[in-house]
Parts: C-alpha cells; structure tokens; sequence
C-alpha cells in the first residue's frame, strides 16, 4: 500500500494495490476475524475502484470488530455509491480536535463533498444506507464530527435542507475552532 501511494503511474500503482490485496487475503486465510485486514483490502478495493467488493470487505471489517471507524468508513462507502460516482477519492483533509467531555480526541471529516452540491438527487437505497449507518454512530456518539458532516451533506444532496440544517448546527457546536466553524459554514452557507 505505502509503494501503490508513492507512485504516479497509474499502471504501477495498480500492480502494487493488487498485491496488497493478495496480501491481505493471505493474511485473512490465515485469520478469519482479523478485522484490521478487512479493512485495509476494502481501501486497496476503492483505489482501484472496486467499490462493490470494497463494502463488502468494510461489512465484514465492521461486523468482527465493531469499530465506529470502520462502521463509519462503510457508511461513506454507501453515501459515495449512492451518489452514482464511481471513482470517489476522497482528499487528505485536516483533522479537527473534538472535545468528547473529558478527552480531546483529532478527527479527520473524510467524505468527498458532492461535485455537483446544487444538484439534488432522490435518495436510493444506498444512501439510505449510508443515513442510517451515520445515524446510529451519533446514537452511539453524538458528537462523531465525521458522521454529522455526513449527514449534512446527504441531506443537503437530497433536498431535505431542514435535517441538514439540524446536522449542521449540531457539528458546528462541537467543533472547537472558529476557523473550523467558519470553513464548515461557508461550505454550507446556502443552509443558514
């Protein structure tokens, strides 16, 4: 995986994400309940646009370990697919200390906004996937930034702009910094 990311051939990249992926499927043969391997083959399947066999992986990844990332990362994969793109690749994005109460932990928010956000779409089964995946991490964790940002996208992207004025007021109240708050609010300021 560390080669596949640090060359630009697109030829040479897929032979070394293919390897991983053989890797990991030895690694699996070897430990069924090794949830770390799941995980890893799904990222190795959505850079080569496999995006099927990646949430299949991610179902597994999530169902072993009960991982909120891994459950969150499952739910982005049905919101991507949802979306009809099939080639999502989500950019290095900054990570955003949020406080849970006694700790301050760094979350990265990972979803790839929508190319097209004033565009509105009718939610498929996919998308109503990736809603309740988001939806039962903030039963689980209210202030889970990623799975708040999910949402407001989701929301936004099929029209139903009072949920995802909800879901925006409720990461901007969890979010540390102004200058966070203020970069989510004018990537949604048509919500406010």
């Amino acid at each position: 995986m560390a080669k596949a990311n640090l060359v630009e051939d697109s030829a040479q990249k897929q032979k070394f994400l293919n390897e991983a992926v053989k890797y990991y499927d030895e690694a699996i043969g070897k430990k069924k309940d090794l949830a770390a391997a799941y995980y890893s083959k799904a990222v190795a399947l959505e850079k080569l646009s496999k995006n099927d066999d990646s949430i299949e992986q991610l179902k597994l990844a999530a169902g072993i370990s009960n991982s909120i990332d891994y459950t969150f990362e499952l739910g982005r994969m049905y919101y991507n697919r949802g979306l009809g793109q099939s080639n999502v690749v989500t950019p290095p994005t900054p990570t955003i200390p949020v406080s849970n109460g006694t700790s301050t932990t760094e979350t990265p928010i990972v979803i790839t906004p929508p190319q097209n956000p004033g565009q509105v779409i009718k939610k498929n089964q996919d998308l109503e996937l990736a809603e309740r995946i988001f939806g039962a991490i903030i039963t689980a964790n209210p202030n889970h930034a990623n799975s708040l940002y999910g949402l407001t996208l989701l929301y936004k992207k099929v029209g139903e702009d009072d949920k995802a004025r909800e879901t925006l007021n409720k990461l901007l109240s969890i979010l540390p910094d102004e200058q966070t708050k203020q970069n989510v609010r004018e990537q949604f300021n048509d919500l406010q």
